[in-house]
C-alpha cells in the first residue's frame, strides 16, 4: 500500500468554456458586450458559466479583448465600405458572352 494520499480535484464546476472549442469567439462576444444569454444560446452553453469565466480571467486578458474587438469592429466597418464599392461595379461579362464578343468581332473582320 502507498503512503502517498490520492490528489483529489478541486470542488466545483469543471471549466467548460475553457474547454471549448468556441473559447475564444465566446470571450470575444463578451468582450464586445454581448449579452450573457445571446452569448449562451448561440454557443449551447450556460449563461452562468460564461460570466465565470469572464470574471475568472485576468484584468489585463480582459482588457486587451476589449482592444481588439474595438480593432474588428473598425476592419468590420471598413471591409463593409470596401463592399458597398464594389457593389457598384458593373459585373464582368460571363464566359458566354465573350466567346459571343469574340465571334462578333472575328465575323466583322
Amino acid at each position: 500500500m502507498s503512503t502517498e494520499t490520492p490528489t483529489r480535484s478541486r470542488p466545483g464546476r469543471k471549466p467548460s468554456i475553457a474547454m471549448h472549442p468556441a473559447c475564444a469567439e465566446i470571450e470575444l462576444a463578451r468582450a464586445a458586450g454581448d449579452s450573457l444569454q445571446t452569448i449562451a444560446d448561440r454557443f449551447g452553453v450556460g449563461r452562468a458559466s460564461v460570466d465565470r469565466h469572464w470574471h475568472a480571467l485576468p484584468p489585463e486578458h480582459r482588457a486587451r479583448l476589449s482592444e481588439l474587438t474595438t480593432e474588428l469592429q473598425e476592419y468590420e466597418a471598413r471591409i463593409r465600405e470596401a463592399y458597398a464599392a464594389l457593389v457598384t461595379l458593373p459585373m464582368p461579362p460571363s464566359a458566354a458572352a465573350r466567346r459571343r464578343m469574340v465571334a462578333d468581332t472575328v465575323a466583322r473582320s
